[in-house]
């Protein structure tokens, strides 16, 4: 697996969890999946999904490249 693979997989895996941990707003997360699986196909989005995605796109921008121990490994 590349590196950009893996930090979207991380970074998906990442989401998932807080979301999850943040009160089971399932219908938000199945958006949010949905909406990146179209993103990364080039498939048509819904408003929700494009709303979810830029949403998360925005705080992946924020984050930054960060090294392993950045993480808090």
């Amino acid at each position: 697996m590349n590196r950009s693979k893996l930090l979207i997989a991380a970074v998906t895996a990442a989401t998932v969890l807080c979301l999850g941990g943040c009160g089971s707003d399932d219908s938000y997360r199945d958006t949010l999946n949905s909406g990146l699986s179209k993103y990364y196909s080039g498939e048509k989005m819904s408003r929700s999904e494009y709303n979810a995605v830029k949403s998360f796109n925005d705080w992946k921008s924020k984050q930054g490249e960060k090294t392993y121990n950045g993480w808090g490994g």
